[in-house]
């Protein structure tokens, strides 16, 4: 009876570890973290569609609007220009390889996130704290650029197997 329990507590400790999985801002590639205030929000430009083309920043406000958040970036990170008046008409980034990255306006989309952009969806003009805003080239939703991966699954599994291990050396020792 004892084995069945702990067969059954190593497989629900498998099933949680590599059950659902949600956006930490660990797993983001941040090109920087910038402004001040209380809230914080992650803003995507994406220029092509591609993970290689795709560069987040982290920002920090106490009520910003699409438009305040990028003018944060583009006041704080030299390589981020930004033109624009009510509406965003130019965005340019340049990548610490130097690369050059731009588009005009009429080519963006405007998406926002309540995941830190996990699923993209429309728009809103405010803000809000742990939200995703993010501006496509591509017409469909951003991609969010992520960091490396941790194998932290395999490890789980790797303990899992030597529990198991553990007990069955113990019960036929017990026999």
């Amino acid at each position: 009876m004892k084995t069945v329990k702990l067969v059954i507590a190593v497989l629900s400790m498998l099933f949680l570890a590599t059950s659902a999985y949600a956006y930490t801002w660990s797993d983001v590639d941040l090109e920087g973290i910038y402004g001040t205030g209380e809230n914080e929000a992650l803003v995507v430009v994406d220029f092509s569609g591609d993970d290689d083309d795709s560069f987040a920043w982290k920002v920090c406000f106490d009520s910003a609007t699409y438009r305040t958040i990028l003018d944060v970036i583009s006041s704080n990170d030299s390589d981020f220009t930004l033109n624009s008046d009510a509406f965003v008409t130019w965005i340019a980034y340049t990548d610490e390889a130097g690369n050059e990255y731009y588009g005009s306006g009429n080519w963006f989309s405007y998406f926002s996130s309540n995941d830190l952009g996990e699923t993209w969806s429309g728009w809103h003009m405010s803000v809000a704290d742990g939200e995703a805003v993010g501006w496509s080239r591509t017409g469909s939703a951003p991609v969010t650029p992520l960091a490396s991966a941790v194998p932290v699954p395999g490890a789980v599994w790797l303990l899992g197997s030597g529990v198991m291990i553990l007990a069955g050396l113990r019960r036929k020792r017990q026999a």
